[in-house]
């Protein structure tokens, strides 16, 4: 059986050729020039990656749909001017989608739109990686405390 480290390199490596053949369709269809691309690559990468952001969207990844209060509960420690505003950022680039449930209350739901949930299934193979890198999947080290008779 393959060990891990192999498969992760050779998903690095297909990886790697997938974004070469895009990039040359991409490029060869368009007029932009790599320094533009670099501008607008940081500026996804800010509203991606940005404080709370990340955190966001995992939380949508993980739950699917979620109302305003228990996303504020589950990001401990996160205002809700700021929770308002990075979902307002988030929306505008698309990434989230807010719809109101008719219901007595009206509750407001957040969700991953297609565009989202594609930036999150591109990301999971990262964060599979640094967990095991991290150890995150070894399993539990027996501690053996020293005998105290």
């Amino acid at each position: 059986m393959e060990d891990i480290d192999s498969v992760f390199q050779r998903f690095r490596d297909k990886s790697t050729d997938f974004a070469r053949d895009v990039s040359q369709l991409l490029y060869s269809k368009s007029r932009v020039t790599p320094s533009v691309a670099a501008q607008v690559n940081l500026t996804l990468a800010k509203t991606v990656f940005s404080k709370w952001s990340i955190e966001i969207l995992t939380v949508l990844y993980s739950v699917r749909a979620v109302g305003y209060g228990d996303l504020k509960r589950g990001l401990r420690g996160i205002t809700s001017r700021v929770l308002s505003e990075k979902l307002k950022k988030l929306e505008d680039g698309e990434l989230v989608q807010r719809s109101v449930v008719s219901s007595r209350p009206p509750r407001t739901m957040y969700s991953l739109t297609e565009k989202g949930l594609m930036v999150a299934k591109l990301g999971e193979p990262v964060f599979l990686y640094m967990g095991y890198k991290e150890g995150l999947f070894n399993p539990p080290k027996l501690v053996l405390e020293k005998n105290t008779w």
